[in-house]
């Protein structure tokens, strides 16, 4: 079974595993707090029920509610997969939570014999690039302009990387 397969834990008693279908609120909730241009709950659950789509959450196990503390919603469709989305909750930043899941999402698709992960970055994210280039991600383009953002009136643009991960 996936979730038993590639549930981990550590020392903090955190654990990846798979998203349930009532998982969509705090999915949706955690987007929210970390975009912009957010996804509903509507928008995870067409994604999620996508047969080539998968997303792990983190969960502290100590928690009696099931609080999602971050998640990874990736598509894989041949050898080749994408980061959709990935987020954890503001007050979880910085905490290795982001590394954990990743780490869960890569073994994953090592495991399904996947090529290469593909994910797209703002430029502006510093945490989120120094992630992604300790894992051993490489810069394979850009696209000028990709993120918006700004609600005083004035746009702001910023340039979206575009990283791939080769597996094999």
């Amino acid at each position: 079974m996936l979730t038993s397969f590639f549930g981990y834990g550590d020392k903090r008693n955190l654990i990846v595993e798979l998203a349930q279908p009532d998982d969509l609120s705090q999915l949706a909730g955690i987007h929210a707090e970390s975009f912009e241009r957010n996804w509903s709950n509507g928008d995870f659950q067409v994604l999620i029920a996508k047969e080539t789509n998968f997303c792990f959450v983190i969960r502290d196990r100590k928690l009696k509610k099931r609080k999602i503390l971050g998640f990874a919603l990736i598509q894989q469709v041949a050898d080749e997969a994408e980061v959709l989305t990935i987020a954890t909750s503001a007050k979880n930043r910085r905490k290795g939570m982001g590394r954990m899941l990743m780490d869960a999402v890569v073994r994953k698709l090592q495991f399904d014999r996947t090529e290469s992960l593909f994910l797209d970055v703002d430029e502006t994210n510093f945490a989120a690039t120094s992630l992604y280039r300790k894992m051993g991600f490489k810069q394979v383009s850009e696209r000028k302009g990709y993120y918006a953002s700004g609600s005083d009136g004035e746009a702001k643009h910023s340039t979206a990387l575009v990283m791939r991960l080769e597996l094999r």
